[in-house]
């Protein structure tokens, strides 16, 4: 089963992404599925990329493998980054906790 993680590669590079792992007799293999890179914009901001954009579709929703051994540490989301992850995905936005008005329809929506 895969969950949203940020997976840290030798490389220095952030990857937000569905996460999961699979035992092969050469050792573990992690899965990282619908890949988005993490990258600093300064001033405290952070910004989403799709991880190596010139892939197929397909290879995004099936899955890259990589060796363990590139592997430098697999951490948990805040629930702020995941829907902020899951947004860019999926192009749905999550809104924030607290209500959601709209410009002057009357219609109010309340999380």
């Amino acid at each position: 089963m895969s969950d949203i993680k940020m997976v840290r590669l030798s490389s220095g590079e952030e990857i937000i992404c569905k996460w999961s792992v699979d035992t092969t007799s050469e050792g573990n293999v992690h899965v990282l599925k619908d890949c988005a890179i993490l990258f600093p914009m300064g001033q405290g901001k952070l910004a989403f990329a799709k991880w190596m954009p010139y892939l197929s579709e397909d290879q995004h929703k099936t899955g890259i493998k990589i060796n363990e051994k590139f592997v430098m540490f697999v951490v948990a989301l805040d629930d702020e980054m995941k829907n902020q992850y899951q947004g860019m995905i999926s192009g749905l936005v999550v809104p924030s906790a607290g209500p959601v008005v709209g410009s002057g329809s009357g219609l109010k929506l309340s999380t």
